[in-house]
């Protein structure tokens, strides 16, 4: 019954239609007009972020100790894209450990991070994945052993302006849940 209903109502109103297109005028149909339509797109911000490769642990030898430092130059190596023409902040952390505090290189940048973390500005450079090789200094702390350590740096990147997107990157060795948002000079 109900259906009967509805089907009726749709011939109506289509009836109505039909009977107003018969009643144009043949002079109104082949006129000729013009008229402009503007159409506007925005595409939606987004940042796609992935570790390729990064070591699963560090290993700590006694030179490493007596030098004070390990030389990491295959430190990671991660896959970023965006369109967001302000760029990237990649938030930088380190799990607490044997690590005192690090330096940390990346595509000709650099920064020096702590207990509170840091982070490092990834300039836009068009919609194409980059591929950010990092290499580290980690400075040990004074009351080091030698030995074998899960791996302590983190990463998360995030999309830079207002309502900016996060997609974490972290190691998947390290216990954080994500790096600190405090900003280190």
């Amino acid at each position: 019954m109900l259906e009967s209903v509805h089907r009726r109502a749709l011939l109506s109103v289509s009836g109505f239609w039909v009977l107003a297109l018969l009643c144009v005028s043949q002079e109104a149909l082949c006129q000729n007009r013009s008229g402009s339509i503007t159409v506007s797109a925005t595409n939606a911000p987004y940042i796609r972020a992935s570790t390729v490769s990064q070591p699963k642990q560090l290993t700590i030898t006694e030179s490493d100790i007596e030098r004070g430092f390990v030389d990491v130059p295959n430190a990671g190596l991660l896959a970023l894209q965006t369109n967001n023409p302000d760029g990237t902040m990649l938030l930088l952390a380190l799990e607490v450990g044997p690590v005192s505090s690090a330096e940390v290189s990346t595509n000709g940048l650099r920064r020096t991070i702590g207990a509170a973390g840091g982070w490092l500005d990834i300039p836009y450079t068009g919609t194409a994945k980059q591929n950010l090789q990092f290499s580290t200094r980690l400075f040990l702390r004074k009351e080091m052993e030698a030995g074998d350590f899960p791996w302590p740096l983190a990463f998360e990147a995030r999309m830079r302006g207002a309502g900016s997107q996060r997609t974490t990157i972290a190691c998947t060795n390290c216990t954080m849940t994500r790096p600190s948002s405090r900003r280190e000079k």
